[in-house]
């Protein structure tokens, strides 16, 4: 049954995921990018957002679009992806370097920005759901059918060390070149200290799929999922234990910032889970949106700045670290 609906899920976002987005009624819409570089449509799917710095944040979704902003979302100028494969994450090492993962296989690099955008070859036709650098040369991706490479040469060469399960995986976190976490579908996590050449898998307590897993260091770290469930460790994995979300909606992505856990979801969940106090209650965050949320993205070293895409062209966008958020992609009216 966990199987059913995570492919019910995957068929309105992440390509095939956002399974419980709820559409709203419109007879006036207003654009704010009328003028100038890419305008935001309706039909826009966003599924991931990088805010690298405050002249470079990229966005990818659905038709391989990817667009670029250098002034903190006011305008957006469409890069060339050469594929209209839908493109779940995009992740910038620096201004230059970065990737972009995507369906059917799917891996773009750009060594210049983005002006060019290249494919790598990566020996699967599986859709790639989640993918991270720690580095310019060392990344991995995941997806289904318990696929795993790694690249330890800037994605010149990928390598499998999938664990030849019939298990989706949908997301991962790495603290450094050695250590990291793959979460995935019937509560799956997955963890390495040697840099995936070995997976262990660890009792998350949970049956049903994990979408999002963020660690702070080795010891601390959080999974979100499915029917709003979150689970926390203390110990590195070796115990996992549940807390409240706040919300019976699935939960897509999560990250830190501030000494809080933000974490998006379907229906417009916004979810601020405090790090110092373990175990307590999150807090829901309004936003005047009920739109599929898949990404969120803070700006590093100022996490007053943070966008949030979506789907049906959502864009949300804050300056004071997540109090308040404003629309900078398509506005229904």
């Amino acid at each position: 049954m966990d199987r059913y609906y995570f492919y019910i899920a995957m068929v309105f976002c992440l390509g095939l995921m956002f399974f419980s987005c709820e559409r709203i009624s419109s007879n006036k819409t207003t654009n704010l990018n009328q003028n100038k570089g890419y305008t935001i449509q309706e039909m826009d799917e966003f599924y991931h957002v990088c805010f690298l710095n405050r002249e470079n944040v990229w966005i990818v979704g659905k038709f391989g679009i990817i667009l670029h902003s250098t002034d903190e979302g006011n305008t957006w100028e469409q890069q060339d992806s050469k594929t209209e494969n839908a493109l779940y994450r995009v992740e910038f090492v620096d201004e230059s370097s970065g990737w972009i993962s995507g369906a059917y296989g799917t891996v773009l690099h750009t060594s210049d920005g983005g002006k060019n955008w290249d494919a790598q070859v990566v020996n699967t036709g599986e859709h790639i759901l989640d993918m991270q650098f720690v580095d310019e040369e060392r990344g991995w991706v995941v997806g289904p059918w318990g696929t795993i490479f790694h690249t330890s040469n800037g994605g010149k060469k990928w390598e499998s060390q999938s664990i030849g399960e019939d298990i989706t995986l949908n997301c991962l976190y790495f603290i450094d070149s050695q250590e990291g976490w793959i979460g995935g579908e019937w509560g799956t996590i997955l963890h390495t200290t040697n840099g995936g050449n070995e997976w262990v898998k660890q009792n998350s307590v949970l049956e049903t799929s994990i979408f999002g897993i963020y660690f702070t260091d080795a010891q601390h770290g959080w999974a979100v999922g499915m029917l709003g469930k979150m689970v926390y460790t203390e110990d590195g994995g070796e115990t996992w234990g549940q807390m409240e979300s706040g919300t019976v909606n699935t939960l897509l992505n999560t990250v830190s910032a501030s000494d809080s856990l933000w974490s998006v979801g379907s229906k417009g969940s916004l979810v601020l889970t405090s790090i110092s106090e373990v175990g307590m209650e999150s807090i829901l965050i309004p936003v005047n949106t009920n739109q599929c949320l898949s990404s969120i993205s803070f700006l590093p070293n100022d996490h007053r700045y943070g966008f949030i895409v979506g789907v049906r062209g959502t864009i949300l966008y804050t300056q004071d670290g997540g109090v308040n958020w404003v629309q900078k992609g398509y506005i229904l009216g």
